[in-house]
């Protein structure tokens, strides 16, 4: 059965094949869109949640001073990263004198440590700068009230810039001469007040003797109006000037003062709020006058009142730094019961951080909640609540950080679009694919039809006017088919005219055969007569024996051969144990007789091979013939023989001409010698290798320093 089902889906493989895999993608494809979707929701809640979490800690522990107290002691007053000068609520007084009775003794201007509430410093910049490397002109300044103050009203300032080394103001000296801040408390009717420097008063009276030590100690005295007849009371203030901090090693002067709340406003006393509308709302401007490095007093900054300077730490700074999502943070306080909120990151009226522009991800923004429903995904809220303590009758304040709820994030809303248009596209590409599917399998069909018949075409109505690939090939193929036919005819004449002629030829080769059988056979009955003549009538002369021997072997083999190259390579080789030292000493020894400018240079016996004694004399006699042809006149040839481990060396050795590199490669191959005489057919050097090869030796040539050596290696016995 599962046969017989394989046979019937064997024509259809490819397309079902391709159908499940198309079925399988597009599943695939709707998986993953699901399966991101959900996972990317998850996430980013799980990151939402974990990322509120660490910034609303950050929040709090931000805004807590270093001194314990709190930026919520004020909301209000410290919420804005800029804010002009202006007076604003603490919890507690920070005036108190630098230099009293009970320190006066030893105090010096660098053992004052004394640092500005931070909460309510502003800071401003002076924006006559000349040159880009100059450093900065920044001042400080903080006025603040104490609303719970029980001692009495008034208002607290301090003011911090860098200066060189201050002048004092003398007694009944101008004070267009000296170093000097001027305040200006309102708009409408201000009053202006002139600080300058002079000694302190208590250093003065006490230790008249040890005014160098307190020169960087000053009394602050106050004018109106910059008439120096008499210094405002209401005014108590002092200044020490100290070296920067860090890489800013500059001199800086920092004022610490009060001001009785009447010199300011005439109703404060006569009201009962604290501090009174008019100081409250009332706007503060500051000029500081300093001298250059040339002496020349001048103003370094002036501030109008009402002019917005940067804030040391506010609630904004706080947010920006550590709710980086962007996340609606709401502070809320509970008093008795009773919870008011007092604070909201909305009230900051901050820009809304924008998603990524343009086109695409509108779009994917525009299909992010649609892709969701279809899922069946709703969007969750993330957020997060903390307690914050502050020591005080503040009560208990709780924070809370809200996220908007967003679908996905960025990256996952685009990610998701792209792939709904992947799957759109593979939706397209399948119903496409199905069409050509179709029509291929049609074409098969054609195509398998052709092969069975030899008058089968395609249907030319159906592909004649359609130009695409399919119809292409379906035209294409018929042509084809149509050329095979056309072809194969031309093809089985050409194969029997061909086989026709090689029928001829080979009955040419096989009469040419016959008649050179023929003639040979004449050639060799003329030879071999005489040459059995010569054997019968030398029986015991070995010295004769022994060529004829040779000869009449060389003769047979040949004329059995179809070629001389066959016939070499076809000889009988007999090897048996000789001792080649004694063979090569007695060959050399008769040779001496008629050649005088031969000689063996070696052991005498006891060098043992297996060889063919009449084959080996065979290939010395052809190298001797050949080292005599090349050597100078007078000189010797020379017979070596090495006994080695491995190898038997034989090495014939004349003082002629190098060999080229070109001729070596083909001096031992047949008739690629030296032919330059009718004597030297190349086949001397052709059949030495061939009889040493069938003794299973090798015979190489090699060119020395005074002449060439032919090289033959033994195997060892």
């Amino acid at each position: 059965m599962a046969s017989k089902l394989r046979r019937r889906l064997a024509p259809i493989k490819f397309t079902l094949s391709a159908a499940l895999s198309a079925t399988f993608l597009i599943g695939l494809l709707l998986f993953a869109i699901y399966d991101s979707v959900s996972s990317a929701k998850t996430s980013e809640v799980q990151y939402r949640k974990s990322t509120l979490a660490a910034e609303l800690s950050n929040f709090l522990l931000t805004i807590r001073e270093p001194d314990g107290s709190s930026l919520l002691e004020n909301p209000k007053g410290f919420s804005s990263a800029e804010r002009s000068l202006g007076f604003a609520s603490l919890r507690r007084p920070f005036y108190s004198y630098l230099l009293n009775r009970a320190n006066a003794r030893s105090l010096t201007a660098e053992k004052v440590y004394w640092d500005s509430p931070r909460p309510c410093v502003v800071e401003f910049s002076a924006k006559n700068q000349t040159l880009a490397s100059e450093v900065p002109f920044v001042v400080q300044a903080c006025f603040a009230v104490v609303p719970s103050e029980s001692t009495g009203r008034y208002a607290y300032f301090t003011i911090r810039y860098p200066t060189l080394p201050l002048v004092r103001h003398k007694a009944g000296e101008s004070l267009r001469d000296t170093d000097r801040v001027v305040l200006t408390f309102g708009i409408e009717h201000p009053t202006v007040v002139t600080l300058v420097y002079e000694p302190p008063i208590l250093a003065a009276s006490r230790y008249p003797s040890q005014m160098a030590r307190f020169s960087g100690i000053h009394e602050i005295s106050a004018f109106a109006n910059g008439s120096t007849n008499r210094a405002l009371r209401q005014v108590n203030a002092q200044a020490f000037e100290r070296t920067g901090d860090g890489a800013d090693q500059r001199n800086f002067v920092t004022i610490v003062g009060r001001i009785d709340a009447n010199l300011l406003d005439a109703q404060s006393d006569t009201t009962t709020q604290w501090p009174s509308g008019g100081i409250g709302s009332m706007k503060i401007g500051l000029e500081v006058f300093s001298r250059t490095s040339n002496s020349v007093l001048e103003r370094k900054i002036q501030i109008s009142p009402g002019a917005v300077g940067q804030t040391l730490v506010s609630l904004q700074k706080a947010y920006l730094s550590s709710v980086t999502s962007g996340s609606r943070l709401v502070v809320t306080q509970t008093q008795k019961g009773h919870s008011k909120q007092i604070w909201s990151s909305l009230d900051l009226n901050l820009p809304i951080e924008q998603r990524r522009t343009g086109w695409t991800q509108a779009l994917s923004d525009w299909w992010a909640p649609k892709l969701m429903m279809l899922v069946g995904e709703n969007p969750e809220i993330a957020s997060e609540a903390r307690e914050h303590r502050i020591a005080g009758p503040d009560g208990d304040f709780s924070a809370s950080l809200t996220a908007t709820p967003a679908l996905l994030p960025v990256v996952a809303t685009r990610a998701f679009g792209w792939l709904t248009a992947a799957l759109l596209l593979v939706l397209f590409l399948v119903t496409l694919g199905g069409v050509a599917v179709f029509r291929f399998a049609h074409l098969t069909r054609s195509a398998w039809h052709m092969t069975l018949s030899n008058n089968y075409f395609v249907d030319k109505q159906r592909y004649r006017r359609k130009r695409d690939e399919i119809s292409t090939l379906g035209r294409t193929l018929n042509l084809l088919f149509s050329r095979s036919q056309s072809r194969n005819a031309h093809l089985v004449e050409r194969l029997r005219k061909e086989s026709a002629a090689k029928a001829m030829d080979l009955r040419l080769m096989h009469a040419q055969l016959d008649l050179r059988q023929d003639r040979l056979d004449a050639i060799g009955h003329e030879i071999r007569s005489p040459l059995q003549s010569l054997l019968n009538g030398t029986v015991g002369d070995e010295s004769l024996q022994t060529p004829l021997l040779r000869m009449q072997d060389a003769v047979e083999t040949i004329f059995d051969a179809a070629t001389v190259e066959d016939g070499i390579n076809s000889l009988e080789i007999v090897c048996v144990r000789t001792d080649v030292a004694k063979f090569l000493s007695s060959l050399v020894s008769n040779k001496s007789e008629s050649n005088q400018h031969l000689q063996y240079e070696g052991p005498a016996k006891d060098v043992w091979s297996s060889i063919d004694d009449i084959k080996f004399e065979t290939v010395i006699d052809h190298l001797i013939d050949n080292a005599e042809r090349y050597k100078p006149n007078g000189s010797l040839v020379v017979i070596r023989l090495d006994a080695r481990e491995y190898a038997i060396v034989v090495e014939v050795f004349n003082h002629g001409p190098s060999i080229s590199e070109e001729q070596m490669k083909s001096l031992f191959k047949y008739r690629k010698s030296d032919q330059s005489t009718m004597r030297n057919r190349g086949i001397g050097l052709f059949a030495s290798r061939a009889y040493l090869f069938g003794m299973r030796s090798t015979i190489s040539a090699e060119n020395r320093s005074n002449g060439v050596a032919m090289i033959i290696e033994l195997p060892v016995s």
